[in-house]
């Protein structure tokens, strides 16, 4: 049965500002894919790759939730042979961020090839400010076109499968390859958060300010979201990480119109807002209590104090160095898989990826099943995920220790010097697991997922004590808020009025 307590305070975007967002949208995609610009976007590829190559010809074009994706083709015999140009979508990214969320792609991308064996797409050609930029294209990425199908999709075609022995095989295999991905992103420390850039003598260094999903998210989809209060530059403690998420959090209450309009869940996964009169302000009045009990537990200090402790310092040989790369986009979707061999052939989506408190790398992966977390949470069946997700986790971590077992022995059989005894990524993932820490961290830094995590699980959570006596701050802070939301909601009917108005014919 769901979770109908934490079902009520999901958070879906502003519809009434998506619509303007969705009109800017379609009206750059239509004008991106006319004959014309299609012939002027080939012989574009073509001048960035240089050289006396082929006839450059359109494939087809895939959107994600911030880009688009075109796919181009060189019939020479030559490579590349396949070449994908990336773009930021018109309407639904932030134009103050675009070219920072860009940059910081390229810089994580390029480092990640240069020090890993981890799978990217090579980036041939890219521009996000200036002169560099055509106005025709905008900023843009031409990189690989990489083969493959969503891990998603073969996790579903391998459940299905009637051969169980070809299909174990084929996701032991990919969790292996998982387990040395991680460990490999999880082993590079650095001494700052943020993201990187390339520095005098051809290093990497931590040098920008941490862009967040939650920070484009909140900045492209709320009318009047603020960014005064956003770093400018790397931050130097998990306390100030903390900080920011909270601060997100706090912004969200205040900037999402709709956020305590009462709904329902349709059967195609959209939230059907009540309107006008039909409004439930009570239950509305409830939910906005509800949010302001759960961001006030989340912002004490004990909540995120294993992020803070110490900085995550452990005596250990990263005490100047505490903080690590995290793709926190990282999920089913974004790893290529070829479906016959099993083999990870990418890696995408790094827009978001940063330096950050380690112990947010220390997580589970929740997508390891086809089942989606983050669908679960929302509709309330985070019980049955968590029942359906345990045996594939034991199954990846059992795959995990093997790797990790190996990578020791091949250590000592390298180095005369003593292997560290810090406790194994594996070792961490489970305690993560067993003690709800991956919930906690996912509260933190996903603010729609903050309010549902929290009245679903709320003993992770230090106790708020509320007041009946109406003296105290708390008692204040939920009178304010309640009519914060009713003079909210009288502002988005206003606004769903006036669209409707503009959209009757005249003389209606």
């Amino acid at each position: 049965m769901p979770n109908l307590e934490g079902v009520q305070y999901a958070v879906t975007f502003d519809e009434l500002f998506n619509e303007d967002n969705d009109k800017e949208y379609m009206a750059w995609l239509d004008a991106l894919l006319e004959p014309a610009s299609i012939e002027f976007l080939k012989r574009f590829v073509a001048s960035k790759l240089g050289g006396d190559r082929g006839s450059v010809h359109y494939v087809d074009m895939a959107r994600g939730s911030f880009n688009v994706v075109l796919q181009f083709r060189i019939d020479d015999d030559r490579a590349p042979a396949r070449l994908a140009l990336r773009i930021p979508q018109r309407g639904f990214t932030a134009e103050a961020v675009t070219a920072e969320r860009l940059e910081n792609e390229v810089h994580w991308m390029q480092y990640i090839e240069e020090q890993s064996t981890v799978p990217v797409p090579h980036i041939y050609s890219w521009a996000a400010s200036g002169d560099a930029v055509d106005p025709r294209i905008g900023p843009y990425m031409l990189m690989d076109y990489v083969e493959g199908q969503s891990l998603h999709s073969c996790l579903a075609t391998w459940e299905a499968s009637d051969n169980e022995t070809d299909a174990v095989e084929k996701r032991t295999a990919v969790f292996e390859q998982l387990a040395d991905i991680l460990l490999q992103l999880r082993s590079h420390h650095v001494d700052k958060i943020g993201s990187i850039t390339r520095v005098d003598g051809g290093g990497w260094a931590v040098t920008r300010r941490p862009l967040t999903i939650d920070m484009h998210i909140q900045l492209v989809t709320m009318p009047g979201f603020s960014t005064d209060d956003w770093p400018t530059s790397p931050l130097l403690h998990a306390k100030n990480y903390v900080s920011l998420a909270t601060a997100l959090r706090n912004h969200q209450m205040l900037c999402l119109r709709n956020i305590n309009i009462p709904g329902a869940w349709n059967k195609d996964g959209f939230y059907d807002f009540q309107e006008g009169d039909a409004i439930d302000m009570q239950r509305a009045l409830k939910t906005a209590r509800g949010r302001v009990l759960a961001r006030r537990a989340m912002g004490l200090p004990a909540t995120a104090a294993h992020l803070v402790d110490g900085d995550g310092n452990d005596g250990g040989e990263h005490d100047k160095k505490p903080f690590v790369l995290f793709h926190p986009d990282l999920n089913a979707s974004n790893i290529l898989v070829d479906l016959d061999t099993a083999r990870i052939t990418a890696l995408i989506d790094f827009e978001y990826t940063n330096a950050v408190p380690a112990a947010l790398a220390d997580d589970p992966p929740v997508w390891l099943s086809h089942i989606n977390f983050v669908h679960c949470l929302t509709f309330g069946f985070f019980a049955e995920w968590q029942a359906r997700y345990k045996y594939r986790l034991d199954a990846f971590l059992a795959v995990l220790e093997r790797v990790e077992q190996k990578q020791k022995q091949q250590q000592q059989q390298q180095s005369p010097l003593p292997v560290s005894e810090r406790p194994p990524l594996s070792a961490k993932m489970r305690a993560s697991w067993e003690k709800k820490t991956y919930l906690i961290n996912h509260a933190l830094q996903r603010a729609e997922l903050a309010d549902t995590i929290y009245h679903g699980q709320p003993a992770l959570f230090p106790a708020v004590v509320e007041a009946i006596d109406g003296t105290d701050d708390w008692t204040q802070e939920v009178y304010m808020y309640e009519e914060y939301t009713r003079w909210q909601i009288d502002l988005y009917e206003a606004d769903r009025k006036a669209r409707l108005r503009k959209k009757q014919p005249a003389g209606t």
